[in-house]
Formats: C-alpha cells, structure tokens, sequence
C-alpha cells in the first residue's frame, strides 16, 4: 500500500496500492468503489473537508479528483487535472482506463 487516508466523518478509508485506488467502509469492511489501473501509481490521498470529493496525486504532474458525493452513482474513473504554467486546469479523461 503507497498511501491511505481516512474520510473526515471517519467511515471511510481510501487505499492506495499498485495503480489502484479503493473506497472501504470501516464498519462493514466492505469495499464500496474501486478506480484501478490509474497511469500512475498514486502516491498521496485527500480527502475535500466535505469527504464528497478524493485528490488522488502521483508521481506525474497530474492530479485526479474523484466525485464521491452521496447519491451520485459511483463513476470509474476521475477527472484529471494538470500543472499548466503554475495553474490546475482541467483534462479530458484518459479512455485507456477511464470508463463511465
């Protein structure tokens, strides 16, 4: 495992291992989303103060947000965002590992 990270309600835990990104629920065990074969091995997880939204970052310039906001059915994929001259700015998804 590269990295984990605890949602701040403290329900959820995010794992990272491999090039794969998981969603566990601590009181079940249950795995709830997965996004796999990220072009990357992430190495870092954050969690927005809200914990509707994951930053999964790498070791490229790129950044994925995941949407995880209760009610939204659980995409398999993240939108990659890039370091462009000093400012984030939003990607197409990669269609090599991201499907909807």
């Amino acid at each position: 495992m590269t990295a984990l990270r605890l949602r701040p309600d403290g329900k959820i835990v995010a794992t990272a291992s491999a090039r794969n990104i998981r969603i566990w629920d601590l009181a079940s065990g249950s795995l709830l989303a997965e996004l796999r074969n990220l072009p990357t091995m992430p190495l870092r997880l954050e969690w927005t103060p809200d914990g509707n939204h994951l930053v999964i970052a790498g070791g490229a310039p790129t950044v994925w947000l995941w949407d995880l906001t209760p009610g939204v059915a659980v995409a398999s994929c993240a939108l990659p965002w890039q370091l462009v001259d000093g400012a984030l700015v939003a990607s197409p998804p990669s269609t090599a590992w991201c499907s909807r």
